[in-house]
Protein backbone atom coordinates (compact mmCIF):
# COMPACT_ATOMS: atom_id res chain seq x y z
CA UNK A 1 0.00 0.00 0.00
CA UNK A 2 2.85 2.38 0.87
CA UNK A 3 4.51 1.60 -2.46
CA UNK A 4 1.24 2.38 -4.28
CA UNK A 5 1.07 5.73 -2.52
CA UNK A 6 4.62 6.50 -3.59
CA UNK A 7 3.78 5.68 -7.22
CA UNK A 8 0.72 7.90 -7.11
CA UNK A 9 2.80 10.74 -5.68
CA UNK A 10 5.42 10.36 -8.42
CA UNK A 11 2.73 10.18 -11.11
CA UNK A 12 1.06 13.32 -9.76
CA UNK A 13 4.41 15.14 -9.70
CA UNK A 14 5.14 14.14 -13.31
CA UNK A 15 1.75 15.43 -14.42
CA UNK A 16 2.37 18.70 -12.59
CA UNK A 17 5.78 19.16 -14.19
CA UNK A 18 4.37 18.45 -17.65
CA UNK A 19 1.61 20.98 -17.07
CA UNK A 20 4.13 23.61 -15.97
CA UNK A 21 6.33 22.89 -18.98
CA UNK A 22 3.35 23.20 -21.32
CA UNK A 23 1.88 26.29 -19.70
CA UNK A 24 1.59 29.35 -21.87
CA UNK A 25 2.08 32.97 -20.91
CA UNK A 26 -0.85 34.20 -23.00
CA UNK A 27 -0.90 37.95 -23.48
CA UNK A 28 -3.40 40.21 -25.22
CA UNK A 29 -2.87 43.06 -27.65
CA UNK A 30 -5.70 45.35 -28.70
CA UNK A 31 -5.17 48.21 -31.16
CA UNK A 32 -7.76 50.55 -32.67
CA UNK A 33 -6.48 53.10 -35.19
CA UNK A 34 -9.02 55.94 -35.34
CA UNK A 35 -10.54 57.33 -38.51
CA UNK A 36 -8.65 60.15 -40.23
CA UNK A 37 -10.34 62.21 -42.96
CA UNK A 38 -6.94 63.29 -44.35
CA UNK A 39 -5.92 59.73 -45.18
CA UNK A 40 -7.06 58.28 -48.51
CA UNK A 41 -4.76 55.29 -49.10
CA UNK A 42 -3.42 52.80 -46.56
CA UNK A 43 -0.49 50.46 -47.15
CA UNK A 44 -1.01 47.46 -44.90
CA UNK A 45 1.77 44.94 -44.31
CA UNK A 46 0.82 41.82 -42.33
CA UNK A 47 3.64 39.44 -41.42
CA UNK A 48 2.48 36.75 -39.02
CA UNK A 49 4.71 33.76 -39.71
CA UNK A 50 2.72 31.18 -37.78
CA UNK A 51 -0.73 32.15 -36.54
CA UNK A 52 -4.47 31.75 -36.76
CA UNK A 53 -5.90 34.85 -38.41
CA UNK A 54 -9.34 36.20 -39.21
CA UNK A 55 -9.74 39.32 -41.34
CA UNK A 56 -12.97 41.08 -42.29
CA UNK A 57 -14.21 44.55 -43.22
CA UNK A 58 -16.53 47.11 -41.66
CA UNK A 59 -18.33 50.29 -42.74
CA UNK A 60 -17.06 53.57 -41.29
CA UNK A 61 -15.62 53.65 -37.80
CA UNK A 62 -11.97 53.10 -36.98
CA UNK A 63 -9.46 52.78 -39.78
CA UNK A 64 -8.36 49.40 -38.41
CA UNK A 65 -9.13 47.30 -35.37
CA UNK A 66 -6.80 44.50 -34.34
CA UNK A 67 -6.85 42.05 -31.48
CA UNK A 68 -4.23 39.42 -30.78
CA UNK A 69 -3.83 36.76 -28.12
CA UNK A 70 -0.34 35.23 -28.13
CA UNK A 71 2.14 33.22 -26.11
CA UNK A 72 4.62 35.82 -24.87
CA UNK A 73 7.23 33.12 -24.16
CA UNK A 74 7.52 32.41 -27.88
CA UNK A 75 6.05 35.30 -29.86
CA UNK A 76 6.01 39.07 -29.88
CA UNK A 77 2.99 40.78 -31.48
CA UNK A 78 2.94 44.41 -32.54
CA UNK A 79 0.97 47.00 -34.53
CA UNK A 80 2.69 50.14 -35.86
CA UNK A 81 1.15 53.13 -37.62
CA UNK A 82 2.77 55.90 -39.65
CA UNK A 83 1.12 58.71 -41.57
CA UNK A 84 2.46 60.87 -44.38
CA UNK A 85 -0.02 63.31 -45.92
CA UNK A 86 -2.91 61.45 -47.55
CA UNK A 87 -1.21 58.06 -47.15
CA UNK A 88 -0.61 55.86 -44.13
CA UNK A 89 1.40 52.72 -43.38
CA UNK A 90 0.28 50.03 -40.96
CA UNK A 91 2.62 47.21 -39.95
CA UNK A 92 1.07 44.25 -38.17
CA UNK A 93 3.54 41.59 -37.08
CA UNK A 94 3.91 38.59 -34.82
CA UNK A 95 7.53 37.45 -34.62
CA UNK A 96 8.69 34.09 -33.36
CA UNK A 97 11.80 34.58 -31.22
CA UNK A 98 12.28 31.18 -29.55
CA UNK A 99 12.57 28.69 -32.37
CA UNK A 100 13.59 25.78 -30.14
CA UNK A 101 10.07 25.48 -28.77
CA UNK A 102 7.42 23.51 -30.57
CA UNK A 103 5.03 26.01 -32.13
CA UNK A 104 1.51 25.74 -33.47
CA UNK A 105 -0.97 28.25 -34.84
CA UNK A 106 -2.76 28.49 -31.47
CA UNK A 107 0.34 30.25 -30.07
CA UNK A 108 -0.88 33.40 -31.80
CA UNK A 109 -4.39 34.41 -32.84
CA UNK A 110 -5.36 37.57 -34.72
CA UNK A 111 -8.72 39.20 -35.37
CA UNK A 112 -8.52 42.14 -37.75
CA UNK A 113 -11.11 44.42 -39.33
CA UNK A 114 -10.51 47.06 -42.04
CA UNK A 115 -12.67 50.08 -42.78
CA UNK A 116 -14.24 50.33 -46.24
CA UNK A 117 -13.78 54.12 -46.14
CA UNK A 118 -10.18 53.89 -47.41
CA UNK A 119 -8.28 52.51 -50.39
CA UNK A 120 -6.06 49.61 -49.34
CA UNK A 121 -2.75 48.29 -50.60
CA UNK A 122 -2.30 44.96 -48.82
CA UNK A 123 0.71 42.70 -48.49
CA UNK A 124 0.22 39.52 -46.47
CA UNK A 125 3.06 37.13 -45.56
CA UNK A 126 2.47 33.90 -43.65
CA UNK A 127 4.50 30.77 -43.11
CA UNK A 128 2.25 28.16 -41.49
CA UNK A 129 -0.94 30.13 -40.84
CA UNK A 130 -4.59 29.24 -40.73
CA UNK A 131 -6.37 32.26 -42.14
CA UNK A 132 -9.81 33.39 -43.22
CA UNK A 133 -9.95 36.67 -45.14
CA UNK A 134 -13.25 38.22 -46.27
CA UNK A 135 -12.48 41.28 -48.41
CA UNK A 136 -16.00 41.74 -49.76
CA UNK A 137 -16.72 45.37 -50.69
CA UNK A 138 -13.31 46.63 -49.57
CA UNK A 139 -11.58 49.12 -51.92
CA UNK A 140 -8.29 47.35 -52.70
CA UNK A 141 -5.85 48.68 -55.30
CA UNK A 142 -3.24 45.95 -54.82
CA UNK A 143 -3.22 42.59 -53.05
CA UNK A 144 -0.20 40.34 -52.64
CA UNK A 145 -0.45 37.07 -50.70
CA UNK A 146 2.61 34.99 -49.82
CA UNK A 147 1.11 31.96 -48.09
CA UNK A 148 3.93 29.47 -47.59
CA UNK A 149 2.45 26.20 -46.34
CA UNK A 150 -0.68 27.81 -44.96
CA UNK A 151 -4.32 26.79 -44.95
CA UNK A 152 -6.05 29.87 -46.26
CA UNK A 153 -9.47 30.95 -47.53
CA UNK A 154 -9.87 34.32 -49.25
CA UNK A 155 -13.26 35.44 -50.47
CA UNK A 156 -14.98 38.31 -52.29
CA UNK A 157 -18.79 38.33 -52.17
CA UNK A 158 -19.25 41.96 -53.27
CA UNK A 159 -17.51 43.99 -55.99
CA UNK A 160 -14.32 45.84 -55.19
CA UNK A 161 -15.20 49.55 -55.65
CA UNK A 162 -11.59 50.26 -56.68
CA UNK A 163 -9.91 48.89 -59.84
CA UNK A 164 -7.23 46.51 -58.56
CA UNK A 165 -3.90 47.00 -60.31
CA UNK A 166 -2.41 43.69 -59.25
CA UNK A 167 -3.59 40.57 -57.45
CA UNK A 168 -0.83 38.00 -56.94
CA UNK A 169 -0.72 34.81 -54.88
CA UNK A 170 2.34 32.70 -54.07
CA UNK A 171 1.30 29.47 -52.37
CA UNK A 172 3.65 26.68 -51.35
CA UNK A 173 2.49 23.36 -49.93
CA UNK A 174 -0.73 24.41 -48.25
CA UNK A 175 -4.44 24.36 -48.97
CA UNK A 176 -5.69 27.58 -50.53
CA UNK A 177 -9.19 28.59 -51.64
CA UNK A 178 -9.80 31.93 -53.35
CA UNK A 179 -13.47 32.57 -54.01
CA UNK A 180 -15.14 35.30 -56.06
CA UNK A 181 -12.02 36.46 -57.94
CA UNK A 182 -14.25 38.24 -60.44
CA UNK A 183 -15.52 40.52 -57.67
CA UNK A 184 -11.93 41.61 -56.99
CA UNK A 185 -12.18 43.84 -60.10
CA UNK A 186 -8.65 42.96 -61.14
CA UNK A 187 -7.26 43.06 -64.69
CA UNK A 188 -4.13 41.10 -63.76
CA UNK A 189 -4.41 38.02 -61.54
CA UNK A 190 -1.49 35.63 -61.04
CA UNK A 191 -1.28 32.44 -59.01
CA UNK A 192 1.87 30.41 -58.38
CA UNK A 193 1.18 27.14 -56.58
CA UNK A 194 3.63 24.53 -55.36
CA UNK A 195 2.65 21.16 -53.91
CA UNK A 196 -0.66 22.02 -52.31
CA UNK A 197 -4.36 21.80 -53.07
CA UNK A 198 -5.82 24.95 -54.59
CA UNK A 199 -9.27 26.17 -55.60
CA UNK A 200 -9.70 29.30 -57.75
CA UNK A 201 -13.27 30.48 -58.23
CA UNK A 202 -13.89 33.31 -60.74
CA UNK A 203 -17.45 34.20 -59.78
CA UNK A 204 -18.33 37.90 -60.04
CA UNK A 205 -17.04 38.92 -63.47
CA UNK A 206 -19.58 41.18 -65.21
CA UNK A 207 -17.53 43.56 -67.36
CA UNK A 208 -14.13 44.12 -68.98
CA UNK A 209 -11.62 41.63 -70.30
CA UNK A 210 -9.49 40.11 -67.57
CA UNK A 211 -6.41 37.92 -67.66
CA UNK A 212 -5.32 35.25 -65.21
CA UNK A 213 -1.99 33.45 -65.12
CA UNK A 214 -2.03 30.18 -63.19
CA UNK A 215 1.17 28.20 -62.65
CA UNK A 216 1.07 24.87 -60.76
CA UNK A 217 4.10 22.75 -59.89
CA UNK A 218 3.25 19.38 -58.36
CA UNK A 219 0.01 20.47 -56.76
CA UNK A 220 -3.64 20.14 -57.66
CA UNK A 221 -5.67 23.16 -58.81
CA UNK A 222 -9.41 23.39 -59.37
CA UNK A 223 -10.56 26.27 -61.57
CA UNK A 224 -14.25 27.13 -61.21
CA UNK A 225 -15.86 29.35 -63.87
CA UNK A 226 -19.37 30.86 -63.99
CA UNK A 227 -21.56 29.17 -66.61
CA UNK A 228 -22.24 32.31 -68.66
CA UNK A 229 -18.66 33.68 -68.64
CA UNK A 230 -16.91 33.97 -72.04
CA UNK A 231 -13.56 32.20 -71.52
CA UNK A 232 -10.40 31.31 -73.40
CA UNK A 233 -7.86 28.94 -71.82
CA UNK A 234 -4.36 28.40 -73.17
CA UNK A 235 -2.93 25.38 -71.37
CA UNK A 236 0.70 24.29 -71.33
CA UNK A 237 0.98 20.75 -70.00
CA UNK A 238 4.11 18.93 -68.86
CA UNK A 239 4.90 15.28 -69.57
CA UNK A 240 3.55 14.15 -66.21
CA UNK A 241 0.75 16.67 -65.84
CA UNK A 242 -2.99 16.16 -66.11
CA UNK A 243 -5.66 18.55 -67.40
CA UNK A 244 -9.34 17.75 -67.00
CA UNK A 245 -11.98 20.05 -68.53
CA UNK A 246 -15.57 19.38 -67.49
CA UNK A 247 -17.47 22.14 -69.30
CA UNK A 248 -19.79 21.63 -72.28
CA UNK A 249 -19.33 25.24 -73.42
CA UNK A 250 -15.53 24.98 -73.57
CA UNK A 251 -14.39 23.50 -76.87
CA UNK A 252 -10.80 22.65 -77.80
CA UNK A 253 -9.97 24.23 -81.17
CA UNK A 254 -6.32 23.19 -81.21
CA UNK A 255 -4.18 21.24 -78.76
CA UNK A 256 -4.16 23.11 -75.45
CA UNK A 257 -6.55 25.89 -76.52
CA UNK A 258 -10.08 25.89 -75.12
CA UNK A 259 -12.67 28.63 -75.54
CA UNK A 260 -16.38 29.29 -75.39
CA UNK A 261 -18.05 29.86 -78.75
CA UNK A 262 -18.92 33.48 -77.98
CA UNK A 263 -15.48 34.59 -76.75
CA UNK A 264 -14.39 36.56 -79.85
CA UNK A 265 -17.65 38.52 -80.04
CA UNK A 266 -18.17 38.99 -76.29
CA UNK A 267 -18.18 42.39 -74.60
CA UNK A 268 -16.38 40.96 -71.57
CA UNK A 269 -14.47 37.82 -70.76
CA UNK A 270 -11.57 36.03 -69.13
CA UNK A 271 -8.38 34.65 -70.65
CA UNK A 272 -6.49 32.09 -68.57
CA UNK A 273 -2.88 31.10 -69.18
CA UNK A 274 -2.54 27.75 -67.43
CA UNK A 275 0.89 26.19 -66.91
CA UNK A 276 0.99 22.74 -65.29
CA UNK A 277 4.29 21.16 -64.24
CA UNK A 278 3.73 17.64 -62.95
CA UNK A 279 0.52 18.54 -61.18
CA UNK A 280 -3.15 18.27 -62.02
CA UNK A 281 -5.66 20.92 -63.11
CA UNK A 282 -9.43 20.55 -63.28
CA UNK A 283 -11.65 23.14 -64.98
CA UNK A 284 -15.40 23.19 -64.34
CA UNK A 285 -18.29 25.55 -64.93
CA UNK A 286 -20.56 26.12 -61.95
CA UNK A 287 -23.95 27.76 -61.42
Amino acid sequence: MKRLGTYLLIFTLVLFLCAVAGARDMQKLSEDIPADSEVKTIHLKIDVGLATLSLKTHAGGDMLTAYSRYDADKIKADVEYEKSGSEADIFLTSDQFKKKFHLDSDDCRWKISLSRDYIWDIEFDAGFAECRMDLSGLPVERLRLDLGASECRVQFDEPNPEPMRKFSVDAGAGEVRILGIGYANCDDFSFDGGAGEFTLNFEGMIDGFRRAKIDVGVGEVKVELPEDLPVRIEANEGWLSSLNVYADDLDMSIDGLFETGDFDEAEYGLQIDLDIGIGEATVTMVD
